[in-house]
């Protein structure tokens, strides 16, 4: 059940996000390519699941309880509000606060409904790079930040991969974060 509805979702966002980011034309034939591989594999995945789904007192269920502690109530506060996806296609939200020093990154495997998010302090250090350092674990995740030229983003995280992303509305970003808080299993 997990799987299908974030496979849905996910599947919904991207197709969201190309459609929304389409007739720039500025944007590479590579990234266009990635993504529209990326959205026609999540599409698949989403168009299978919803075919196996029959219990719809189940999801309505997952819905309602949706709307009980959620980002939303955070709207506030944050307003910068990024999503895409990572160089494995990985689903990835990204949103902080106006002035930068807040932040929330979460990603999420869509195949194993699996997703690590760091929420916390955002602080630029002397080489340019960001850190995100999460109240929690107090794990801390350190990024480049690479403007595209194109409207999206590309988050370098070294050996550990990276994520483009694209600016989006808080609705698609704390409907993301609330889908990832619900439907999947955190890692780390």
């Amino acid at each position: 059940m997990k799987k299908k509805v974030l496979s849905i979702f996910m599947a919904c966002a991207l197709a969201f996000s190309i459609t929304a980011c389409g007739g720039g034309g500025s944007s590479t034939a590579t990234t266009e390519k990635a993504t529209e591989k990326a959205t026609e594999k999540a599409t698949e995945k989403a168009t299978e699941a919803a075919a196996e789904e029959t219990d719809e007192e189940t999801t309505a269920a997952a819905d309602a309880t949706a709307t009980e502690g959620s980002w939303y109530d955070y709207a506030d506060v944050l307003t910068v509000c990024y999503y895409g996806t990572s160089d494995a296609g990985e689903v990835a939200v990204f949103v902080a606060n106006d002035d930068m020093s807040f932040a929330v990154l979460g990603v999420a495997n869509p195949e194993t409904s699996e997703s690590v998010s760091f929420v916390g302090a955002l602080t630029t250090e002397d080489n340019g790079y960001l850190t995100i350092t999460d109240e929690t674990s107090e794990l801390a995740l350190t990024f480049e930040v690479i403007d595209n030229g194109d409207g999206t983003l590309t988050l370098d995280m070294g050996d550990t991969g990276s994520l483009t992303i694209t600016a989006c509305t808080q609705d698609e970003a704390f409907e993301m974060l609330d889908t990832l808080d619900q439907y999947t299993t955190p890692v780390a």
